[in-house]
């Protein structure tokens, strides 16, 4: 999977089997690098790309015909990074409330 644009209104996805899909995007704020718009051939679609030109990318799609994606295209090669999951970036840390006696409790 490849994403790739310019500073234009269009966005290139070059899927796994070569096949190519364009999307065009109905707002676009150059500014704070968020752009939203939909898969052409799918007019219901919805893509979401955030990132300036210059850094990685994140591209989130919804779509019946194409499926649902979410990814991040490296700056160099604008190719699809693969997320991964890194437990250590949630803090799961339990909190034991002593201070609630036994009338919260319904036996």
């Amino acid at each position: 999977l490849q994403g790739g644009r310019s500073r234009s209104n269009n966005y290139l996805i070059t899927w796994s089997d070569c096949a190519m899909t364009c999307a065009t995007f109905t707002e676009a704020s150059w500014d704070d690098c968020i752009f939203e718009g939909y898969l052409n051939g799918d007019p219901k679609s919805i893509i979401l790309v955030t990132g300036c030109l210059d850094e990685d990318q994140g591209v989130q799609i919804q779509s019946k015909k194409y499926g649902d994606h979410i990814f991040t295209t490296d700056v160099f090669t604008n190719e699809a990074k693969a997320l991964v999951f890194d437990p250590t970036d949630y803090d799961y840390e339990y909190v034991d409330y002593e201070d609630y006696g036994d009338e919260f409790f319904f036996n």
